[in-house]
This record gives C-alpha cells, structure tokens and sequence, in this order.
C-alpha cells in the first residue's frame, strides 16, 4: 500500500489488481516522497466500509457512499498512525515526473533498483500480516442527511443506516450513536495493535499509542523490568578530582554539537539517520553487484527460487543497518581516521585502511555457516525432492543417498542405517558364482570388485553427478552448488556492508573535513580501505570454499564410517553365507571316482560324496573372506571422486584448489621455493595412493614424517585437484573421440567417475600430470620425482592433443563452422537471424540509426548474429558431449 499524505500529491496504489487506481502530482511538487508502508491489522479498507460491492467486485451505486471527487481512488486507512517500522521506504516524486510509467511497476510492487529507498528500520515480520478489510463498524455517518453546505440538517435519517451492513449499528439517539462509534474505534483500535504487536513482538500489550518518535521502536517498553538501583551520588564538581575507584564525570557533548554516540536513549541525529540510509542504499547495490559477480545470482534466482534479498535477509539473517548500528559508530571497523585528524571531521568515519582490513578478516572468521546452510537445505534437499517425485518413482537407495548429501553439506551425521539394508541386498544378487571351481582369492576379488562397482554405481556416481543419471538436478553437484554458493553469499554480505559503511561515512567525512588536505587523506584512505576489503572478498570466498571442500571427504569417510562399516561387514556375511549354501555347492558336483563305479557295478552303497570337493572349498573360502576384510574407502579414495564432481566444472575459481594458495594460507612464513618443494613431495604420495601402491615405501616414509592436520588438508585438496584435472581431460578426450555421438559402450566411462585404485593407463604420479596439479612445469616436478615410464608419456600426448578442443580457433570448430554456415537454415535469410539483427538495431542510438538510414551494417550485422548462433550451438554440442 502506498499513500502520500503531502498536500499537492495524491497517489495511491494496491498490488490486488496490479494498477494504480490515482495518480496525480502537482508541478512543482518533485523534492517530496511518496511512502510504501506494509498492510498491517491497524489498517482499513476505506471506500469498502463506506460502499457495498456486488458480485463483480464493483460499488454498488445506490449504496455507495464515498465523497465527490474520490470515487475513482482506491482509499487505505491507518489507525493510531504508523509506526516507522511499518514503512517500507519511498520513492521520490521527481522520478513520477521523469517517468510516469513508474507509477504502474510501483502499483505491482515492483521497487526498482537505485529508484526505492529502503527503510533501515523495517521490521520484516510485519511481512507476515495484512490489512483488516472493510470495517462498517468504523464508517461514522451522520445521523441525518444534510441540506447543501452551511444549511441545517434535513431531520430524516441518513440513508446508509436503512441498508445491511450498516443498519445493524444504527442508534436513534445521537448521543448513543455517538458513544457506539467511539467504543467501535477503541475496540478496533486496541484489538489491532494488539495483533500487531503479537506478530511483530511477541507479545500482545495493552495499548499505548503506535505512532513513536524514530529514535523509540514499536515494542519498547512491553516487557516487565528490573526494579532500578537507588541513584548514585552525584559525581564531584568540576574542577575536583574524582574519588578513587569511580570514573571521571560526563561533561556533556561535544564541542561540535554532536551528541555522545554511546547513548543508547539518545534519538539518532538527522546526519546520522543520512547517513545510514546512504550505507544501506550502497550496501544493497554492492551486494547485488557481488552476487553477480561471484556467479551466485543465478544459484539463487534459479535454484533457490529467491530474490537476492531475500537470500541475504531470510538466508543469511541479515540485519539492515540502522541510524544507531555498531558498524556505524566511530572505530566500528577498526581504527578511525577522527583521531588521526583530531576529531574534527564526522564521527563516523572509519577510514584507516590497515584497522578497517583487520576487522573485516575478524568479522568474517566468525560468520555462521551452518546458519547460511541450514536455510537452503529446504530448497535443494531431499523432502523437496521427494515431493516432486511420484510415490512409485522413489527409489529406496537414492532417497538414502540424497539425505547423506544433505548430511555433507550440512557436516553432521550421515546417512540413515536403513541404507545399508539395500546396499546388501543389491550386492549380494550383482555376485555372480563362477562355473569353475572357485579359489579362495579369484572369490575375494570378485567380491571386492562387486563391492567397488556397486559404490562406483551408486554412492560415487550420486557424487559425480553426470547429467546423465541426473538431468533434473537431483544429485549431488545441485547440493554442493548451493553449498558453495551460500558461503560465497555470506562473504559477500558482510563485504557489501563494509563497503556500504566506508562510502556513506567516507563521503560524509569529505564533506566534513576541514582543509583540501584532509579531504585528499580521506579520499586516499577510503580507496586503500575499498580496495583491500575486496581484495579480502576474494581471499575469503576462495578460503571459505577450500575449506568446505576439504571437509567434505573427511566428512564422508568418518561420520559414515560406521555406516559404510556395517553395510561392508554386512555383505561379507551375507556373502559367506551365500557362498557356503547348498545351493551353490551344488553348482560344483565332483566327478566319478573309480570306488563310485566299483559301487555301482557290484551293487554296494556308493559311499563318496559328489560335492567332496566344493564343501570343504567353500568352507576355505569362507575363513579366508573373514579373515579379509572389505577395504573401507579412504578420505583420499573420496576426495578423488569429489573433485571430479560436476559441480566443480566452472564453478571455483582455480585458486580454491591450489595446493599451493592452501599450504600458504595455513602457514604463510614459508618461502615458496619452500612450499612447492613440499606440494611436489605430497603430490607424489598422493598420486601413489591412487594407484593403488599403499606399501610404496615412499608413502609411508611422507606420512611419518609430514602427517598433521594441516597436511592432511593438503593432501586431501591435492586429490580434489587430481580428480578434477582427470575429469577436464576425460571430456575433452571424449569429445575428440566420439565428437556428437556417444556409444553406449562409452557412456559408463563418460558418465561415472574414475574410482582408486586407479588403472595403469591412469597414472596421476606422471610428472606431468603433478605439473598440472601444481602449475609446475613438468621439469621442475621431475627433479623430484623422476621420470615417467613410456606409458604416463603416451597418456600425456593424448592430454597435449585435446587441450585445444573447445578453442574456436581448433580444427574441428572450423569445420564444424563452415558446415554451419553452408546449411541455408542458418543463413541470412533465416527468420531467426533476421529478428537478431533487428534487435541489434532497436539496441543502437536513436540518433546514429537515424543518421544512417541509407548505410546501416546490416550484412556486419547478420554475419555477428549467425556467428553468434554457431558459437551458441558448439557449446551446446560440447556440452552434450
């Protein structure tokens, strides 16, 4: 609902019908506002208690009693005023006049950007309530229709007291008519603000007048306080020293007519209430251009289906800054400039670049992540998928696995031990026997590689993601998306309101400052501070991202651990069992002997068993499988897989997964020769265990020398990054070998990840392929590994061959180009490049289109549009590739 209530502009406006119902203002009337204020129970429908409405929504004529010259205005009233928490913001009504079509997005409740200014002091619970109607109780007619003005009253009734609803209110005595009415008015008006202050408080008081100055606050004074300490003496004169053990008497203000800014009675001043408006306006505008830049926005608005405001304020709990906020008080962000300038310009500024950066790093550290993650869960997670699914379309199996991603991107316990029932189950019928005769390790590698197909299958392949398996964004990439999305959001939050306050208390201390030289401090001070809070952004984010990602394996392998534990031990019992049935050992009848045809041709009792052979077999198969037990996944085993997620492919900066950028944040005293000397030592453990070389004496020496926290982190992001450079030379290849067209025998290689232990045509210790993981030549990491064997070298030629692919300059693009260009659906003439151009033109200045009647680019224009569809159609053939 929006109103005006300054003379010489009327403007009134509901989103109920999605058009403003009056819209006039005065010239000269463009320096005032024009207010949103939220619906709420204070408010009433005017003109509907004072007409009834018939079926179509429309006033009924006769029965309409609205004044002249307002029946074409949609009327809200609000009773005991409005509280500042209920106004929105406002526009300005220079803006009206500049664009009257404003007036029309205002009245949908659109708030256009850099157009509505936001009231720092909203209180969104007021979102939750709506206005109370129509309320005939509240009309107040007059007891008798009157003659034309300044003439007596006529004697007879007025007419709306003949009609329902109003006739049930009627009093035929004035004076009774007239307490009724007043007693309607209190009524409503305690029964509304009590409503108000339930929702908006949380607690439902006696009434005490809504309207407040802007310093008070709707829900002041409505809990019960503390009974007052008696009044200290006065504090000694001035002049006199004070006694020992009390604090020096307060003086009163400043010199400069600022009053003392640690008063939490004291109302904001007009200049302090500037400038946080200005801060906030400058703090939304920066957050959207963050979140856009980060490539949050669309996780957002697409994924989560919300706006960027509402992620920052319902997400990430953000809370607008108001006249009095801490971050705007004077060394709020650290050291202040006031006193680098003697306290003379405004007290607010915060300008020191080297406390500002401080502040920021530690206000940062203590952001609450699981808060920011807890809120999207019901977004992405899996009750909102399983309602998009149909009852027999749920799988038992991947409803587990969904909520164990819900459990890692939350970090706490995992996945239901109902998981573990199905998981058996499903494994035990993929064994199959062998129709020879078994031995004890040909049956235990069986049984291994069954356990490893089926977590390649199910758990590792929920974790990759391929949009094969997981074309509507129910895997795990989805969740881990909006996992780093969110942490990202609320970096970039508490960044945009740092830089809000530094630009609102920056351009208040300029207009302050007292000589050039100052301002010329300030305004160097203000680009420093600016500059290094984004550089801090970034760290933050890049920092934020790698450690949730290096959280993620241990997450998975040690609060799962249990769980994948039971469900090994499981399988191998149920497997032993299987194994030694009779069932199966009647798969291997051993052959006649001598003594069994002796028997038979004298008549006596044969006396062999015929599964003498597969009995006692069995039984030796089934102590060894005991006695070798299932290899649980490791952290690194996980961490492999996760770093060729898809929902890494584009998503991090490269940064976040630098080895290097890790073991510098984590001890930044080091050298770098330092640093890459030891992520080349790691790589080469690393790469070792997953190839499957877990006695590699070279493992084991690194892990009793180097093993900490700190370099289990290490090594962890180095498998993420391994995993993640083996998945960019997987598609690329793919795309080189089967270019549009997918064989299905190729589809398990292209659409599940590689799981360790890794195959020899898969060789990660390759000098080269650690050079890629570390952004070191491969010179350079030989000089600490060795060379690699002619294999690794042949694997490296293919990776050389296919870094060019998805190049526009590469040979296949410009095949592909010219074939595209030949094909006459595609050219000039084609409707869809004809609306290209057209649009490119309805994009040029008026003037130059009409400058250039006779000598528009059109031919320049068609060729850019049709290049610009081939371009759109390659990526979209890689992609689906």
């Amino acid at each position: 609902m929006t109103k005006s209530v300054e003379k010489g502009i009327e403007f009134s406006a509901i989103n109920e019908d999605g058009r403003p119902s009056h819209i006039w203002i005065r010239e000269g009337q463009d320096d005032h506002v024009v207010w949103k204020i939220q619906d709420a129970p204070n408010v009433i429908d005017t003109h509907g208690s004072l007409a009834n409405r018939g079926p179509d929504g429309n006033f009924i004529e006769d029965q309409k009693f609205i004044p002249n010259g307002y029946d074409d205005q949609i009327e809200y009233s609000a009773f005991e005023g409005i509280p500042t928490e209920q106004v929105k913001g406002y526009f300005r009504t220079a803006d009206f006049l500049k664009d009257p079509s404003l007036a029309g997005k205002v009245a949908k409740g659109e708030e256009p950007a850099g157009l509505f200014v936001k009231n720092p002091d909203y209180n969104p619970k007021f979102d939750n309530l709506q206005h109370s109607g129509p309320r005939p109780e509240l009309a107040g007619f007059p007891p008798y229709k009157s003659n034309p003005p300044g003439s007596p009253s006529t004697g007879e009734k007025f007419e709306a007291w003949d009609i329902e609803p109003w006739s049930k209110y009627y009093k035929p005595a004035i004076k009774d008519l007239q307490e009724s009415l007043q007693q309607a008015v209190k009524t409503f008006a305690d029964d509304s603000s009590k409503s108000i202050r339930k929702e908006v408080c949380g607690i439902a008081s006696k009434r005490d007048g809504m309207l407040r100055k802007r310093g008070g606050g709707l829900c002041d004074g409505l809990t019960p306080t503390e009974p007052q300490p008696p009044a200290k003496e006065e504090p000694p004169g001035k002049g006199e020293p004070p006694e020992k053990g009390e604090p020096p008497a307060k003086e009163g203000p400043p010199t400069n007519g600022q009053p003392p800014t640690d008063d939490p009675e004291r109302p904001p001043t007009a200049k302090e209430q500037e400038v946080a408006l200005a801060a906030e306006t400058a703090s939304e505008r920066d957050f959207t251009e963050l979140m856009v830049a980060y490539k949050v926005a669309p996780v957002a608005q697409e994924r989560w289906k919300m706006s960027l405001s509402d992620v920052r304020t319902k997400a990430l709990g953000y809370k607008r800054l108001g006249p009095k906020a801490p971050a705007l008080r004077p060394g709020a962000l650290g050291k202040g400039i006031t006193s680098k300038l003697g306290g003379g310009v405004f007290l607010g500024a915060v300008l020191w670049a080297p406390g500002v950066v401080l502040a920021f790093v530690a206000n940062t550290t203590a952001l609450d992540r699981l808060a920011a993650v807890t809120s999207i869960v019901p977004l992405v997670g899996c009750a909102t998928q399983a309602l998009a699914k149909a009852p027999d379309h749920i799988d038992t199996v991947d409803t587990a696995l969904c909520f164990l991603g819900d459990a890692l991107i939350l970090g706490g316990a995992t996945a239901p031990l109902g998981i573990a029932v199905h998981i058996v189950r499903a494994m035990v019928q993929a064994f199959k026997p062998p129709p020879e005769l078994p031995t004890k390790e040909a049956t235990r590698q069986t049984r291994d590689q069954t356990w490893l197909d089926f977590t390649r299958n199910s758990i590792y392949k929920y974790l990759y993601s391929d949009k094969y398996y997981y074309e509507k964004g129910d895997g795990f990439a989805t969740k881990l998306e909006s996992g780093l999305a969110i942490e990202a959001a609320a970096v970039l939050s508490h960044g945009a309101q740092t830089l809000g306050v530094l630009n609102a208390t920056g351009a208040r201390a300029i207009e302050e400052a007292k000589t050039g030289q100052e301002q010329t401090e300030i305004r160097r001070g203000l680009e420093a501070s600016m500059q290094g809070i984004r550089d801090l952004i970034q760290a933050n984010v890049s920092s934020r991202h790698r450690s949730y990602l290096v959280g993620l394996p241990a997450l998975l392998r040690d609060n799962a651990y249990e769980s994948l534990k039971v469900t090994a031990d499981n399988y191998n019992n149920d497997l032993i069992t299987e194994v030694t049935s009779f069932k199966n050992i009647q798969r291997y009848p051993a052959g006649a002997t001598w003594d069994d045809i002796a028997g038979t041709i004298s008549g006596a009792p044969v006396g062999s068993d015929p599964y003498r052979d597969a009995r006692p077999r069995m039984d030796d198969i089934a102590a060894y499988l005991r006695e070798q037990p299932i290899r649980i996944p490791a952290r690194l085993d996980v961490a492999y897989v996760v770093g060729q997620s898809k929902a890494l492919a584009g998503r991090v900066d490269p940064r976040v997964l630098s080895p290097q950028a890790y073991l510098a944040e984590q001890w930044p005293k080091w050298q770098q020769s330092s640093i890459d000397e030891l992520c080349i030592r790691n790589a080469l453990r690393v790469a070792l265990f997953l190839e499957g070389k877990y006695d590699d004496a070279r493992i084991k020496d690194f892990d009793a020398v180097n093993s900490n926290k700190v370099f289990d982190g290490l090594s962890l992001l180095t498998a993420i990054k391994f995993g993640r450079i083996y998945d960019e030379f997987k598609v690329a290849y793919a795309y080189e070998q089967y270019k549009l067209y997918l064989p299905e025998s190729a589809i398990p290689w292209v659409t599940l990840p590689a799981v360790s232990p890794l195959p020899v045509t898969n060789r990660p210790s390759h000098p080269y392929i650690m050079g890629l993981v570390l952004g070191l030549t491969d010179s350079i990491v030989q000089a600490g590994v060795g060379r690699g064997d002619q294999r690794a070298q042949a694997l490296v030629a293919k990776i050389l061959a296919t870094q060019q692919l998805f190049s526009p300059t590469s040979t296949i693009a410009k095949e592909q180009r010219t074939k595209f260009y030949r094909d006459k659906t595609n050219g000039y003439n084609n409707g869809q490049t004809t609306e290209c151009i057209q649009g490119k033109l309805n994009r040029l200045p008026p003037k130059e289109v009409l400058a250039n009647r006779g000598n528009l680019p059109l031919g320049h224009l068609g060729k850019e549009c049709v290049e610009e569809r081939f371009q759109a159609w390659l990526a979209k053939q890689a992609k689906q590739a």
